[in-house]
């Protein structure tokens, strides 16, 4: 309902208007800047006030144009487009710039007016990559993910059979130049301008690793990303469930692979969420529904209110989880934490509880926009905060011995 309204008050405000001594360009490059508005506020997880929203893009308007204005005040959101509007075409009439890139500056101002770290555009290579990622698609890429944490910008995932992984590129990781150029003051935007590379072509990368710098070369290639596996262990009669990411086939997918099994023969499961990105958030919850009771499993949050995931049955389960463990992989273990379902062991997660939506802008441009954040079931926040493994040790072998001990000693009780 709220998307349709918005709809039809960016009619309104296009068709209220005199285009009389509008050009084509003006009108593009307005009806861009209306299309994001409209994205941002029917989409963005909390209500938002569209007046503050128009003015951050005001505010960058006045400065390209050479012009002030008054901002807008106390208008509903109907009012604050029309007077937008016209505005826009007053102060672009005589403009000498590019249309287009004006458009964009503005609906940068106006996201980055949000104050959400998650919430950016993107260029469609990187759009058309995530979206690849997230179906499975065959996709040039390196093989990796990266984000940002503390003013670095981590490798937080490296896939298998990858040229990432074959490069020897390894989770944890600082890069710190991207084709001889630093990146310590660019933007994430400029980053993944840097690695917009097209098959066959080489990205340089300098990575920090501890107190060590080292160098690698990586070729982009033509991969399909696994997203998960599954070991079958007869001396324990245990299950080991490796998570790389979460597409949108992944719960179909192993929970066909799990009804060819009869799960009567297994005592428990070893759940691996270490390094997990995230990805598709009804896939995430899907597969929590596998194992866990009839209880509400987590707790999502939007602009519309909040509503309580309910899952299936359940199953002993020990979770790896590290700082690598984020998003919707998050929701995952916070739901097994939250029903005393699982033995959570690792280190804590990485705290990003928040949930970002993918919407084409144009051929050039996408906007990612957080939809959702979770919580507790009982409403405490886990952004910015992470989840809390019952066992805490590092080291990615000695988080699976310990994980594989637990097993054991449950097995013999």
């Amino acid at each position: 309902m709220k998307h349709c309204s918005l709809t039809i008050l960016l009619i309104l405000s296009l068709t209220s208007l005199s285009f009389a001594g509008v050009t084509e360009q003006q009108y593009k490059a307005d009806l861009l800047i209306h299309k994001s508005y409209q994205l941002i506020m029917a989409n963005y997880y909390k209500s938002i006030s569209g007046v503050e929203l128009l003015n951050a893009g005001l505010k960058v308007l006045f400065v390209k144009c050479g012009s002030e204005k008054p901002f807008l005040k106390n208008l509903d959101n109907e009012q604050a487009l029309k007077d937008f509007n016209n505005v826009f075409f007053e102060l672009t009439e005589n403009y000498s710039g590019d249309l287009q890139n004006l458009s964009m500056d503005i609906i940068e101002a106006m996201i980055k007016s949000l104050q959400d770290k998650y919430s950016s555009m993107i260029k469609s290579g990187v759009y058309t990559e995530l979206k690849s990622l997230l179906e499975e698609e065959i996709f040039s890429g390196f093989g990796f993910v990266f984000a940002e944490k503390d003013g670095s910008i981590y490798i937080t995932s490296v896939f298998p059979d990858t040229p990432a992984f074959q490069a020897g590129i390894k989770e944890g990781d600082i890069i710190i130049e991207v084709d001889g150029r630093k990146i310590d003051k660019i933007s994430l935007n400029e980053i993944y301008d840097l690695m917009n590379k097209e098959k066959d072509e080489i990205i340089y990368l300098k990575i920090q690793r501890n107190k060590v710098i080292l160098d690698f070369s990586v070729k982009v290639q033509e991969i399909k990303l696994t997203d998960f596996i599954i070991k079958k262990n007869s001396k324990n009669s245990s299950l080991y469930i490796k998570i790389y990411f979460f597409s949108t086939d992944t719960y179909r997918k192993i929970f066909s692979e799990l009804s060819k099994l009869n799960l009567e023969n297994y005592s428990y499961c070893i759940i691996d969420l270490r390094d997990n990105p995230g990805g598709d958030l009804e896939s995430a919850i899907n597969f929590s529904k596998i194992f866990l009771p009839k209880e509400p499993v987590i707790r999502i949050e939007n602009s519309r209110g909040h509503k309580l995931i309910y899952a299936g049955f359940s199953s002993p389960i020990v979770v790896l989880i590290n700082n690598g463990t984020m998003s919707s992989a998050e929701i995952v273990a916070l739901a097994f934490q939250e029903n005393h379902r699982a033995t959570l062991i690792g280190q804590k997660t990485s705290g990003k509880a928040s949930i970002q939506g993918l919407f084409p802008l144009d051929e050039d441009f996408a906007i990612k926009l957080t939809v959702a954040k979770f919580f507790t079931f009982s409403g405490e926040p886990v952004d910015g905060i992470g989840i809390k493994p019952d066992i805490e040790i590092e080291g990615y072998e000695e988080q699976l011995l310990k994980a594989e001990e637990i097993i054991k000693v449950r097995s013999e009780k």
